[in-house]
Parts: C-alpha cells; sequence; structure tokens
C-alpha cells in the first residue's frame, strides 16, 4: 500500500528536521522554493496528499517544464524530494556516498599513496586528483609487468611500453609527465624521464566565435525593464566586453570593483591566480542599475543574486542565462556554442583582429600558458603567421629518446 500523508505537514517537519539538523538557513530557503513549487504543481493538479509518486510525478514534470535545467540542479530538486520520502516514510536520510574504485595495485602502493598526498596539497579538485592517481598507478603497475622492481631502476623503454597500452593516449603525456617530473624533484628516479615521454597529435576544435555585431545584437535583445534583465544583461556584458569565465562572474564581489582605479581586480577560481581589467564604462552603468534597480535586499557580499535573494548566483546560473539569451534572440547560431565560454573566445577573436598580438590576449583572458590563449582564437593565415614562434633548439633529451630506441638505454 502506497503510503501518503499531507502535503503541508510533510514539507512542514521536512523543513523543521533540516533546521534541526543546522544546516544553513540558505539552504533551508533553497529547499523551500523547490517545495513551493512542488505545492503549485499539486494545486494544479488538485492533489492535496503527498506520496513518493507524486514526488516522481513533480520530477518529471520540472524535467518537461524545463528541459534545459541544468543536471546540478535538477540534482537538486530530487534530494529534496528524497528528504520528504524519507520524512513521509520515517526513513533515516542517509546522503548519497560514492564508491571509489580502487587504484590498480603494484609494489609501489605506497607511492601512489604519497603522490595522491601531493596533488591534494597542490589543491587540485578530488575528481582530478582522483583521476591522475588512478593513471599513475596503473602506470606503474605496468612498468612492475616489464621488470622494473624499482622506480631508480626504470629507463625510457619502460615509459614507452607503458604508453602502448594507455589507451588515453593524450591525457598520457600530461598526467605521467607531471608524474614523473614529482618522482625527478624528490628522487625517486635518477633520470628526469619527463623529457622523453611520449605524445600524440590531437584535433583542437576550432573555438566558437560570434562577430562583434552579433554580441552586439545579442546585448540589444535583453530586456533590461525588469529586475533579472538588468542581472542578465550586466554578466553578459561582463562576460563579452571582459572575457571572464562564468565561475569567476558568479563569485564576484563588491570588493572586486574598484571605482578610483576604474579597474575590475579578481583572483581567478581555475587558476588562483590574481586579474585586473578594466572596468569599462559601460560595464560599471550596467552593474549600477542592477545593483540600485534589480539586485534584492540583502546583505550577501556577492554581487549577483539569485531571483530572489536567497544567494548569490552559481556558474551554472550564468551559462544558463548565456545560452537563454542566445536563444532568444535573431542570431543565425547554426552549429555553434551558445555558452558564456563562446563569448570569451569570441572577445579574443576580436582582439585578435584589432591587431593586438597573443601576448596581450593572453593577459586579458589570465591564462597561466600561451597555449591557451591559442586554443581560444579563431585566425586567419596572416595572423597566425605574425604571432608564429621560432623554432625550439635540439636539445640533448632527443639523443636520449633516439638512443632508447636503438635500444642502447
Amino acid at each position: 500500500m502506497i503510503k501518503t500523508g499531507h502535503l503541508c505537514d510533510v514539507i512542514t517537519r521536512t523543513l523543521a528536521d533540516l533546521g534541526n539538523r543546522d544546516y544553513k538557513p540558505s539552504y533551508i530557503n533553497h529547499h523551500k522554493l523547490i517545495y513551493n513549487s512542488l505545492q503549485r504543481y499539486c494545486e494544479a493538479n488538485l492533489i492535496d496528499d503527498y506520496s513518493e509518486v507524486v514526488g516522481e510525478q513533480f520530477l518529471v514534470a520540472i524535467k518537461a517544464e524545463k528541459p534545459h535545467l541544468h543536471h546540478h540542479t535538477m540534482n537538486e530538486y530530487r534530494m529534496a524530494v528524497r528528504r520528504l520520502n524519507c520524512t513521509l516514510t520515517g526513513t533515516e536520510w542517509r546522503p548519497f556516498v560514492e564508491k571509489h574504485k580502487p587504484y590498480a595495485d603494484s609494489r609501489y602502493n605506497d607511492v601512489v599513496a604519497n603522490y595522491e598526498t601531493y596533488l591534494h596539497r597542490k589543491g587540485k579538485s578530488k575528481p582530478d586528483v582522483r583521476a591522475h592517481t588512478h593513471n599513475v598507478a596503473r602506470f606503474l603497475r605496468l612498468i612492475e609487468q616489464q621488470g622494473c622492481l624499482r622506480l631508480s631502476d626504470m629507463i625510457p623503454k619502460h615509459v614507452f611500453s607503458a604508453f602502448r597500452e594507455f589507451k588515453n593516449k593524450c591525457g598520457f603525456r600530461n598526467i605521467i609527465g607531471a608524474f614523473l617530473r614529482y618522482a625527478y624533484k624528490y628522487k625517486l628516479i635518477d633520470l628526469n624521464l619527463n623529457h622523453i615521454v611520449p605524445g600524440i597529435i590531437h584535433h583542437t576544435p576550432a573555438p566558437t566565435v560570434y562577430s562583434p555585431e552579433e554580441i552586439e545584437i545579442l546585448l540589444a535583445s535583453i530586456d533590461r525593464q525588469t529586475e533579472l534583465g538588468k542581472r542578465n544583461y550586466a554578466l553578459i556584458l561582463i562576460a563579452a566586453r571582459l572575457g571572464l569565465r562564468a565561475c569567476d562572474i558568479a563569485t564576484m564581489k563588491f570588493d572586486c570593483l574598484h571605482l578610483n582605479a576604474e579597474t575590475i581586480e579578481i583572483v581567478q577560481a581555475k587558476t588562483k591566480q590574481p586579474l585586473t581589467l578594466p572596468l569599462l564604462i559601460d560595464v560599471r552603468l550596467a552593474i549600477n542599475d542592477y545593483i540600485d534597480n534589480g539586485r534584492p535586499d540583502s546583505t550577501d557580499a556577492h554581487i549577483f543574486l539569485n531571483a530572489r535573494g536567497y544567494g548569490s548566483i552559481s556558474s551554472q546560473t550564468v551559462s544558463a542565462v548565456v545560452q537563454r539569451a542566445f536563444e532568444k534572440s535573431n542570431i543565425n547560431r547554426k552549429a555553434r556554442k551558445r555558452g558564456s565560454h563562446a563569448l570569451r573566445s569570441s572577445l579574443a577573436s576580436a582582439l585578435l583582429v584589432e591587431g593586438n598580438n597573443y601576448q596581450t590576449i593572453q593577459k586579458v583572458l589570465g591564462h597561466k600558458e600561451i597555449q591557451s590563449t591559442r586554443s581560444y582564437v579563431n585566425a586567419d593565415i596572416e595572423k597566425l603567421r605574425s604571432n608564429a614562434l621560432s623554432v625550439p633548439l635540439f636539445t640533448s633529451n632527443y639523443e636520449m629518446l633516439l638512443a632508447s630506441l636503438r635500444g642502447e638505454v
């Protein structure tokens, strides 16, 4: 028999449970918004009592009503419904526990564990740490199977043999190369084998680029008469004029605005590097218009808030706002991407067309490596020729590579 309970009672008890567990008010308010949406759904369908079936029907309706909803947001809806189900059935709430696949086993397990700790200290995200450590553990098991019983005995042919076994050959050079640099730095190996790690040439897709005229059409299509429109216009303008990433726009705070110096100063979320950009007049006016006439009353230090003012927006919200703006405009998108990154690459390409070199564009985008900047720019042959690099000098590393291929190493 399906268990049911009065909707308002189940919601009230669920929110009370969240309060008893000392969740932040912003987290509880976010659940309230989802439950308000659930109540509207039930009222529209003449439903008084809640059941797990009603919860599933609600999720299906949300997915149909908002097909472009980001999967992170959809997961928040599912979690809110699952909490209601736990309250209804009297089941203890247990968060999902991710089951991690074990690392490849070898005599180098201690090396793998130390390297995982090292990556955490370097500030890499948990998914990145696990991905890198998985690959390194597999690499070390492969060289053990080749008869390398001490890291100090590793030679180029062990690296090449492991490379042939790896399916992800594109990632091999970066991931295993980084590990070999670490191993050489901390005296685990005698040779810096990173220099002879093989790599393959892989296709780099052309960046999505919109012309300056199309960007102006996009901006003009935004309804700036509403409070939400003022916010959306300001954040899209920042992405288009300054090329900031969605994560940096979402986390921008008031103290990032330096009005006297007419600059925006942030620490980039992705690279952790500081970045200073000019506070352009139209950007400043758009931000002021949102703050004065569109921003909900809040003591939150973030500039851009969710529509109801219960917290700062997420990077997913920024991307969704840009995507919806493109869809509502009359721009012919064809097969082009339409997220916030498209505005970033469009700015880079426009700067190149204006005569700026890669080094200047690199500073604007806040890239650590010039190669990252090149991948953002859609350039013609003449522009590429003017930014050509000199041929690198011959080094002894290639002699060691050739010797290893001949079996001399």
